[in-house]
């Protein structure tokens, strides 16, 4: 009994502590979303006219210093983009699609580097499904990124899609340097993360639209 009544506590501080770092995540976001985003446009527009205006005499050890800025813009975009998403409650929007579509589409438009391998194996003749299209998309896209961060030094992103029974079953494997086993229990709360930059929400943002 005594273990019972421990369990519930335990269960009902995780929660509260959850429901804490969800409102501090909202308030994040909306300061986020315009006061550091519109600032980083204006960089990131000044870099634009920076090359544009000098890129017949631009320095190559300037100019790398610029693609440096990008790339840090970028990761600083991420940031705000993870947490927009993870922050927003907007209703779905279900229609008929095929998922090989959304996966390869998905794929495209991904940032994957040339150490990584990209495998796909797309089963034929699935029946389409009902999903939110740009929410399971966004739920692709999460767990290519988490795989491509999984492979530092590359490795090989295999996708699958198959049918089984009365489901469709698609999976993303990585060759990468998996997750520790206590960390298992943690993967999906909020800003818990080993990465050196991101808030952890990718997956928690996951776990929301899956629910």
């Amino acid at each position: 009994e005594k273990e019972d009544v421990r369990k519930k506590l335990v269960a009902t501080t995780d929660k509260l502590a959850r429901e804490e770092k969800l409102a501090a995540i909202g308030k994040l976001a909306g300061i986020m979303g315009h006061e550091i985003r519109n600032p980083l446009g204006v960089i990131r527009n000044s870099i634009y006219f920076l090359n544009l205006k000098f890129k017949e005499s631009i320095d190559e050890k300037v100019k790398r210093h610029m693609d440096i800025l990008e790339t840090e813009i970028d990761a600083c975009d991420k940031i705000i983009s993870d947490v927009l998403e993870f922050a927003r409650t907007r209703p779905s929007s279900f229609t008929e699609a095929e998922i090989n579509s959304v996966v390869e589409a998905t794929l495209s438009k991904a940032s994957i580097p040339k150490t990584v391998k990209v495998q796909t194996h797309l089963g034929e003749n699935l029946p389409k499904v009902r999903v939110d299209v740009l929410q399971i998309g966004q739920i692709f896209s999460n767990l290519i990124s988490n795989a491509i961060e999984a492979m530092p030094k590359g490795g090989e992103l295999q996708v699958t899609t198959s049918q089984t029974d009365t489901f469709i079953s698609i999976a993303f494997k990585d060759t990468g340097v998996g997750i520790p086993k206590e960390n298992i229990d943690k993967l999906f709360t909020p800003l818990f993360s080993t990465k050196t930059k991101g808030l952890g929400l990718g997956l928690a943002a996951c776990q929301n639209i899956i629910s």
